[in-house]
C-alpha cells in the first residue's frame, strides 16, 4: 500500500469529518460556471457524499497495487505493440506491474489533493454562496495540467521501450 496516498486520502476524509461537526450549514455543493453556488446541502449530507466519493476513489487506487499484477497481458495497454511486448515479457511484468502501479498512486494523490481543494472551496464560499470564478478555473485547470503532464511523460519516457 502506498503510505502517501493513504496519507492523502485521510486528509481528505478528516477534513470531511471536520466539515461534518463543525462546518457551516448549510453547504455549497454545486457552484456555476459564475462562482455562484446553485445547490446546498446540510454540512452532514455535503461530508458525507464527499467522504463516499474520498474513500471510494482511495479503495480504487488504493487497490491497483493488488489487481494490476492478477491482469493478464492482454488487458493491459501500452503506447505501442513493440512496448507492450517487451513490458508484458515473463522477465519484465513484475517491473511493469510496480510501475503501473506507483503511477495509478500517484494520480490517486493529485486526485485527493483536488478533492481537498473541492472541500475548502465549498467551506470557503459557504458564508457568501459564490466563490471567484478564477479560484474554480485554478483549481480545475492545475489538475487537469498535472494529469496531462503526467499522462504524457508515462507514455513518452516511462513506458517507452529502450533502443
Amino acid at each position: 500500500m502506498s503510505r502517501p496516498l493513504f496519507i492523502a486520502t485521510s486528509i481528505v476524509l478528516a477534513f470531511c469529518v471536520g466539515v461534518a461537526l463543525a462546518g457551516p450549514d448549510p453547504m455549497p455543493a454545486h457552484f456555476a460556471s459564475d462562482g455562484v453556488a446553485t445547490r446546498f446541502e446540510s454540512r452532514v449530507e455535503f461530508a458525507g457524499t464527499m467522504g463516499a466519493i474520498t474513500s471510494a476513489l482511495g479503495l480504487l487506487f488504493l487497490g491497483a497495487r493488488s489487481v494490476i499484477p492478477r491482469l493478464p497481458a492482454s488487458a493491459i495497454n501500452m503506447p505501442s505493440v513493440r512496448a507492450h511486448r517487451y513490458w508484458t515479457s515473463a522477465e519484465r511484468r513484475t517491473i511493469l506491474d510496480r510501475m503501473v502501479s506507483e503511477d495509478i498512486e500517484r494520480i490517486g494523490i493529485a486526485t485527493m489533493a483536488l478533492l481537498l481543494g473541492v472541500v475548502v472551496c465549498s467551506v470557503a464560499g459557504a458564508s457568501s454562496g459564490r466563490l471567484p470564478v478564477a479560484v474554480l478555473v485554478t483549481l480545475t485547470a492545475a489538475y487537469m495540467i498535472v494529469l496531462f503532464a503526467y499522462v504524457w511523460w508515462m507514455v513518452a519516457r516511462r513506458y517507452r521501450v529502450p533502443e
